[in-house]
């Protein structure tokens, strides 16, 4: 476990305790990254540009650059004008005036603020998005100007009730819960948010928005601008970082002096984001399970199955901004207290980011998807099921994926993680991610020669026979590669074929044949299987899966807003 703890202004925290490079991500404000838009003020500039010509007598022109006291003394004026007519002429110059503001990069007049409720409650969605963009940006800009916009109670109030479910323009709503995230960004800000019960209505904007507003930049060491990756419901860039085609996220909000959960594990890693308030968490140094499989059952639950006199335990207090990693498999449990060291009270508001390494992305699942591949492409694989050579080598092949399943029952490096598919840093110019997945790929293929056990897996599948269960349940996903010509054209893959019995015990009455055969297609996959051209065949069962998971989320969303 590692706690790691990022501040106001650009955060920072590295997640060092992954089998990843070191890496460094900053939560930056979304107001820093784009989001506000200029309008097109050319007919203003040249006019503007015309009058200094006439005033200097040059005929050199320059962009309108105007200081900080020709916005008060000029742009001020004009919007005040036009924002308190009733003419709807007006509107157009009102949307002028504030992209200039925006514009200026420079603290607002201080004037601004009376007028801002007006602009927020404008029938003009685009008066109201652009007075939302400007305050979001000025409070950004130093802390007296933060808790100058925070102070001003009329501009708060409309601020909040351009969020849902007051407001009905999505966009609108947007806006306005992007500027109150970056009020977030100093602790005076917060607290006063929370006076206005501003907190619950942002949560409650989160789940009415499709898209989050907050952004993840991805670097390493103090390059921060290689990536950005957006945490959304539609296009999880989390996940591709590590490889997975999805990742979840989950917010708590925990009252004071209680706890949410009582102490469990789970089956996918996890990173603790504290956003509000403060939570006390205990970690259990010692793992209840080596790296639990996704949806595996988590047989601990109020502390049952943990020795509490022999494992370690760590405690950790996580405050505002602080980020805690806890791997799959660590019993844990957190609870809050009556206040917080700061004096607030001891409510505690946190998302969890959950990583969540599906059986096919596990390093069993590539070496299953290079038995599959490398199996295609010999020519033994187009023999009839109807002689005897046929299924000899066919059940062989199963046999071998029985094989690769029971092995990495015992060696959790099977377990980990493979981030053959996880998107590339343009830092790694020596391709250091891509040559650690060769070495781990070459290490569990000479495992798999080594510890291969003929007898082992036959009993494996006779167990499952006599249960009249399906002895390749755990490898169904295969079936994925073989359909609308997405992998290997003319593969047949067959997980568990009708006739699988009369197979099996045909195969059986043949053993010492069939174990010769086994032993001879295990040698031919490790020695001749190609670490470069099953990659290609993952990337698309990869592609395949990410693609299911949006399609899925987005039927939800559309439920969601029927």
């Amino acid at each position: 476990m590692k706690q790691i703890k990022f501040h106001e202004k650009i955060e920072k925290f590295s997640f060092v305790s992954l089998a990843f490079p070191p890496v460094v991500f900053t939560w930056l404000p979304s107001s820093h990254l784009g989001s506000r838009r200029n309008l097109n003020l050319a007919e203003m500039e040249a006019k503007e540009e015309k009058e200094k010509e006439r005033n200097s007598g040059k005929r050199k022109r320059r962009g309108f650059s105007p200081s900080h006291s020709d916005g008060n003394t000029v742009i001020f004026p004009l919007l005040l004008a036009a924002a308190l007519s009733r003419s709807n002429t007006h509107t157009t110059l009102v949307k002028k005036c504030l992209t200039k503001f925006l514009s200026h990069g420079q603290p607002i007049p201080t004037p601004f603020l009376s007028l801002c409720p007006l602009l927020l409650n404008s029938k003009s969605p685009q008066i109201a998005i652009l007075t939302a963009r400007i305050l979001g940006a000025a409070s950004l800009m130093s802390f007296q100007m933060n808790q100058q916009v925070v102070s001003d109670s009329p501009t708060l109030k409309a601020l909040i009730s351009l969020m849902p479910p007051s407001h009905k323009n999505m966009i609108v709503s947007m806006a306005a819960c992007d500027a109150l995230l970056d009020l977030c960004s100093t602790c005076v800000a917060r607290h006063r948010l929370l006076h206005f019960s501003a907190l619950e209505t942002l949560m409650f904007a989160f789940l009415q928005v499709r898209r989050s507003s907050i952004l993840i930049s991805l670097g390493t060491g103090d390059d921060v601008n290689i990536a950005s990756l957006r945490i959304v419901f539609q296009r999880d860039g989390l996940a591709s970082v590590f490889g997975q085609p999805s990742a979840g996220a989950n917010l708590y909000l925990t009252p004071p002096n209680s706890q949410g959960l009582a102490r469990h594990y789970d089956d996918h890693c996890v990173f603790v984001c504290q956003i509000f308030g403060s939570k006390q968490w205990k970690i259990f140094s010692q793992p209840n399970v080596q790296l639990p499989r996704l949806y595996d059952p988590c047989n601990i639950q109020n502390g049952e199955g943990i020795d509490n006199s022999r494992a370690d335990c760590y405690h950790f207090l996580l405050n505002e901004g602080d980020v805690l990693y806890i791997p799959r498999g660590f019993p844990h449990e957190a609870c809050t207290h009556y206040s917080s060291p700061d004096g607030s009270a001891g409510l505690s508001l946190h998302l969890t980011l959950g990583i969540e390494v599906e059986p096919p992305f596990e390093w069993e699942g590539f070496m299953q998807v290079a038995l599959f591949y490398w199996n295609h492409t010999q020519h033994q694989h187009h023999l009839s099921l109807k002689s005897l050579s046929g299924i000899l080598n066919a059940m062989s092949v199963k046999l071998l994926h029985i094989v690769i399943g029971l092995i990495s029952d015992s060696d959790p490096t099977f377990r980990k993680a493979c981030l053959v598919a996880a998107a590339s840093l343009e830092s790694d110019a020596n391709n250091w991610l891509d040559l650690c997945q060769k070495t781990i790929f070459s290490n569990l293929i000479e495992k798999i020669n080594r510890e291969s056990r003929f007898l082992e897996a036959l009993k494996s599948v006779e167990v499952a026979i006599q249960r009249n269960e399906d002895p390749f349940q755990r490898i169904r996903w295969l079936r994925s590669l073989n359909q609308e010509g997405e992998s290997v054209e003319g593969c047949e893959w067959v997980v568990a074929p009708s006739g699988v019995q009369d197979i099996f015990r045909l195969y059986v009455e043949y053993k010492e044949m069939a174990e010769t055969v086994f032993m001879e297609v295990k040698s031919k996959f490790c020695s001749q299987v190609s670490y470069d051209h099953v990659t290609t065949v993952y990337r698309i069962l990869h592609e395949k899966y990410k693609k299911a998971r949006k399609q899925y989320m987005n039927g939800m969303h559309s439920l969601h807003y029927v």
